[in-house]
């Protein structure tokens, strides 16, 4: 028995010298791969080396890396294949053959009260913000000054109008469109838009593109009849092309409606 604890007590120690000296090295032969010390570059020290060895793991030849942004990055990465891409038509080709929807009109200041409105107004720094555009609420709506005096309100030209509508609540109901909310037409041509209200009660119409109400302008206020339809009549005119969006809204109403309008070019238009 003592002979087989003594087998055994060689072997674990012949083990554990045999480990030990693998671990040194001891056994290393030629043919065996050799562990390779990472070496830290100091990059400011040696800027030179830092590059040489950026350069080898990225697999790129000697000033192969160009610096973007601070950063280096190999030539390839900027580098696409001009046989690949498509060449595009000169300017004066894009431009021929795009359609021409000519240009908007030119109104004159003393064409109509709304018209001379705006133009005395787009002269005078103290012109109220929501007269010159939507994202400006205009003073609450009157109810008892617009039954005294409605054309003091329809006549005025506020674009601000189409955002001043009525809380919802119990006793106040949604405008709601009378006519059909999709239209298409032909440049030159018209089409009538219809909402219900409160008969006689006010409705502020507005678009951000071209085109004209019957105030020759882009934003209009109307009263309803007195069955409570409210109309504007929008026509597409020159320089007008696409989708025109039409928003209506009325300050005793909750709620808009949105028309749109696609308008296209005659046959003959021409090219610019």
């Amino acid at each position: 028995m003592k002979t087989i604890y003594g087998v055994v007590g060689v072997a674990i120690i012949g083990v554990l010298f045999a480990g030990v000296f693998y671990n040194q090295g001891w056994f290393n032969s030629p043919n065996r791969p050799q562990t390779v010390t990472a070496q830290t570059v100091n990059v400011e020290a040696d800027p030179t080396e830092a590059r040489r060895r950026l350069e080898k793991s990225l697999g790129v030849s000697a000033g192969g890396l160009v610096e973007v942004g601070g950063v280096l990055r190999p030539k390839r990465d900027l580098q696409f294949d001009q046989a690949g891409v498509e060449k595009l038509p000169d300017d004066q080709a894009a431009l021929e053959s795009f359609p021409n929807p000519g240009r908007a009109i030119q109104l004159v200041g003393n064409e109509n009260p709304q018209v001379r409105q705006v133009f005395e107004e787009a002269q005078s720094p103290d012109t109220p913000l929501p007269n010159r555009m939507t994202r400006f609420q205009p003073e609450p709506f009157d109810p008892a000054a617009y039954a005294r005096d409605p054309e003091a309100y329809l006549s005025k030209v506020v674009p601000g109008r189409i955002f001043q509508t009525a809380q919802p609540g119990p006793d106040v109901t949604p405008i709601a469109a009378a006519s059909r909310l999709y239209h298409r037409v032909i440049q030159g041509e018209a089409v009538t838009l219809e909402v219900h209200v409160d008969p006689l009660q006010p409705v502020s119409w507005h678009t951000q593109a071209a085109g004209e109400f019957d105030s020759r302008l882009t934003t209009y206020t109307t009263a309803a009849d007195e069955n409570g339809v409210a109309r504007a009549r929008y026509l597409a005119t020159t320089g007008t092309m696409g989708l025109v969006n039409i928003i209506a809204s009325s300050p005793v109403h909750s709620e808009q409606v949105e028309f749109v309008v696609n308008v296209t070019l005659p046959a003959n238009a021409g090219s610019p």
